[in-house]
């Protein structure tokens, strides 16, 4: 039965792709349909009436001839502004003026003919024609609500919250602790729909899927000068959308028209322009030091060439940039080391003060620090360490000054102090810009009144400066982290009218989205500090040295490296889709029949980072096992004679990636039909079939456990027992079997009440999409091998425990 279910999928996919070969345009998604009926002043419906549909502004002219009970149907229509003219013999010819139709609209609009012989009367549209032939309820929001609703950060998806079923509030996520002014486009698209999940939401790029593989927000967000409308479904019972709960926030871009449009903007946040807070004025605070520059220019229309190309209705430009330039700063204060304490000198830490004696007899000083290699027994059985003398680090000997931290102190990686009597004795405040350039151009063509093809191509370079150079530009030891957030997006598209009742539109889109982040410290060669050779083909950056408490009354050890856990990386992700929509009006009925494959790959990741730990225990004492009461040690000074965090491996650790490269293949087909069973009656009846397939991996790379399959250990213990790690090969790629079961039946109607009144409802079936991916959007960054179901890379570690000159301990795999 799963075998007969596959082949009657694979089949519907086959026929929809040898039916309409190399045809991509735009889905039905971001078209509108447009019918309705022709009477006389009686009402009764004039058969045979021939009924022409225009938008001048786009080129498009569709004519049909209503059926025998006056019914008209346009499907698959550009959005634009429409002129609907109908006439029949011994009647006049009636034109409505100013239909104007959205992407993902459906209306019915009843058209009127007069007895008369050559008189021609025309009717100018006053309001929103009423959604009445579908039942999925949505707010739309138009290029001019774009442009002059007040719009924060200029990101349109915040237009979203204007649909009261949903919320963002509670799952925005904040790249930067403390506001959301530089937080990623893509941030917002953390919506909550009717109280559900995030994740299960459905983002549409001009009908293209525009979903990040991980994490399910949005990819690609194109800037308010060139969206053309933000449609938000909330309760969507059509069966054209799947992979989602019936959620679906639909985008689409300008595109030129009849006439040349061009606009210059440019928003801007500046202290001189803004008033200060109530409060912030009682307490004489300053106002934020708030410098925020965005702008742009965008416009488009016919492509026009004097002597060469001359036309005004057959090939359209539009074409946008859009620049972000966030001045923004961050401050940072820390303990750096003296150069006294670099060469092994703690003296000024000691003082005069008593806490005591050990066992052995000995004074106990406040702010002395302990040799951790000269362990020894009291005479009742604790342990006891030795100070050392004038708290001076010896050059040689046991607890002498490590080799491998003398190479880091010797290396001139730290700042210099800046105000050296102070607890903190470097404070500094360092540029963080966050910056954005984009530009993109459309264009449109229409071959003729039945065929039509656009391409698109959007370029988006944006990042943020993550953590400062606070300790200066080329220090390669400082702790800079930038975060490019780069996108490209392209979309190719053809729609074709076969006839006035049956029209296709299909889209090719692509999506590529090079994310990472960029270390100050990459690219290095561990081994010119002493460490092993293979680490500069391991992790070739930085390592990352990290410090404990301190002593009482300081401030906190200033890092070296990066920020502890984080490296150089490139995770790029690649995300393309295709999708054909068919539609065939017959008497009483709109079926359409539509096809959308998507695939996905995950590349790159993240060098694993060489980390060292210290804290302040491994110098306190004298007892190392009882530190209440006594001299609490130096983090630096354990440093200084290689003595990490005690416990295995929690010194310190470094290891590789493998990046597997996961790649995802999902299909969805439906078929549609909205019959119009009475004159005020319209009932959506749709079957979905969806397929997303298990991921592989390059090479292989991955592995799931088998419940049921006999363990080897079952030999050796005597017994069956079940369950076994399985790993891929070239005859079983798949993660986990693949569900041939996700059938997805969908029933609505609207009734019409009365001319205003609409009432609507539905039941649907909806499978959202599987976002397996272990770490999300950072693949191959894990502390797992490659042999768990939940991870994206093979992940080697060395463990660095105890002292650096303890050396490397043999490699081990974590698992």
């Amino acid at each position: 039965m799963t075998r007969l279910r596959f082949v009657i999928a694979a089949v519907l996919m086959a026929v929809i792709g040898l039916a309409f070969p190399l045809l991509h345009a735009q889905s039905r998604s971001t078209t509108a349909s447009l019918s309705g009926t022709v009477t006389d002043p009686s009402g009764a419906r004039i058969a045979k009436a021939t009924v022409r549909l225009t938008d001048p502004e786009n080129g498009i002219v569709r004519t049909d001839t209503a059926s025998s009970t006056g019914e008209f149907t346009f499907a698959l229509l550009v959005p634009g502004n429409y002129t609907l003219e109908a006439g029949a013999p011994g009647f006049t010819t009636t034109r409505q003026t100013g239909i104007v139709l959205a992407a993902g609209d459906s209306v019915t609009l009843g058209i009127s003919l007069t007895i008369g012989a050559t008189e021609k009367i025309t009717v100018n549209a006053t309001g929103p024609l009423l959604q009445t032939q579908d039942a999925t309820i949505s707010t739309d929001v138009s290029a001019k609500q774009i442009e002059e609703l007040p719009l924060n950060l200029r990101n349109v998806l915040s237009f979203a919250t204007l649909d009261s079923a949903v919320n963002v509030q509670g799952d925005r996520q904040l790249l930067a602790a403390g506001g959301s002014e530089d937080t990623a486009d893509q941030d917002y698209s953390f919506l909550n729909f009717g109280g559900g999940y995030f994740g299960t939401n459905l983002f549409l790029l001009e009908g293209g899927y525009d979903v990040a593989q991980g994490w399910g927000g949005v990819l690609y967000l194109p800037a308010p000068e060139d969206t053309d409308q933000v449609k938000v479904t909330s309760y969507s019972f059509s069966a054209q959308y799947g992979f989602s709960t019936g959620n679906v926030i639909s985008l689409t871009t300008k595109a030129g028209t009849h006439d040349y449009h061009f606009v210059a903007d440019e928003y801007i946040r500046n202290p001189d322009l803004d008033a200060n807070l109530y409060f912030n004025n009682l307490a004489g605070t300053p106002k934020p030091n708030d410098h925020r520059n965005q702008f742009g220019i965008a416009g488009g229309g016919p492509l026009y060439i004097p002597g060469i190309y001359k036309q005004r209705d057959k090939t359209f430009f539009f074409a946008n940039y859009e620049g972000l330039r966030l001045n923004g700063g961050l401050s940072y204060s820390a303990e750096v080391p003296t150069t006294a304490q670099l060469g092994g000198d703690f003296s000024s830490e000691l003082t005069s003060t008593s806490l005591g004696t050990d066992c052995l007899g000995r004074t106990i000083y406040q702010g002395a620090i302990y040799n951790p290699y000269s362990l020894g027994t009291c005479p009742n059985g604790s342990a006891v360490r030795n100070p050392y003398p004038g708290n001076i680090i010896p050059t040689t000997g046991p607890g002498a000054i490590d080799a491998l931290a003398n190479k880091f102190a010797t290396g001139n990686y730290w700042p210099a102090p800046k105000n050296p009597g102070g607890g903190y004795n470097f404070n500094t405040t360092v540029n963080a810009p966050t910056t954005s350039n984009e530009w993109g151009i459309r264009i449109d063509h229409n071959f003729n009144a039945n065929n039509r093809i656009y391409g698109q191509f959007s370029n988006k370079h944006e990042g943020k400066v993550q953590t400062g150079a606070f300790y200066g530009a080329s220090d390669v030891a400082g702790p800079y982290v930038f975060d490019p957030n780069n996108r490209m997006f392209g979309v190719l598209g053809y729609s074709h009218v076969f006839s006035p009742t049956f029209a296709l539109t299909s889209e090719l889109f692509f999506i590529r989205n090079p994310g990472g982040n960029v270390v100050q410290g990459y690219p290095f060669q561990p081994s010119s500090l002493g460490l092993p050779g293979i680490l500069d083909s391991w992790t070739p950056q930085f390592p990352q040295v990290q410090f404990g408490n301190t002593f009482s009354g300081s401030g906190f050890y200033a890092p070296l490296g990066a920020s502890q856990g984080s490296g150089e990386a490139s995770f790029p992700q690649n995300n393309g889709s295709l999708t054909v929509d068919v539609n065939k009006t017959l008497q009483t009925q709109s079926i359409s029949v539509g096809y959308m494959g998507i695939w996905q790959t995950d590349d790159g990741g993240r060098l694993t980072a060489t980390e060292f730990n210290f804290s302040n225990q491994m110098t306190a004492g004298p007892n190392p096992t009882n530190l209440s009461g006594e001299s609490p040690g130096d983090a630096l000074a354990s440093f200084m004679v290689g003595a990490g965090n005690p416990g295995a491996g929690s010194g310190g650790s470094t290891g590789f990636n493998a990046f597997p490269a996961p790649t995802y293949y999902s299909h969805g087909m439906y078929i549609q039909d909205d019959w119009k069973a009475r004159r005020n009656l319209t009932i959506n009846l749709g079957f979905r079939y969806d397929i997303q397939m298990p991921p592989t991996a390059r090479h292989n790379e991955q592995a799931y456990f088998g419940f049921n399959a006999l363990n080897p250990i079952s030999v050796t213990a005597g017994i069956p027992a079940y369950g076994e790690i399985v790993y891929n090969n070239p005859g079983n790629r798949f993660l986990y079997n693949p569900n041939l079961n996700d059938f997805a039946p969908r029933i609505g109607f609207a009734y019409a009440v009365m001319p205003k009144l609409v009432w609507r409802g539905g039941y649907g079936i909806y499978y959202a999409r599987n976002f397996y991916g272990g770490n999300g959007p950072d693949p191959g960054y894990s502390t797992s091998s490659v042999w768990t179901s939940s991870t994206d890379g093979v992940h080697v570690t060395t463990p660095l425990a105890g002292a650096f000159q303890s050396g490397l301990v043999p490699v081990t795999w974590q698992a």
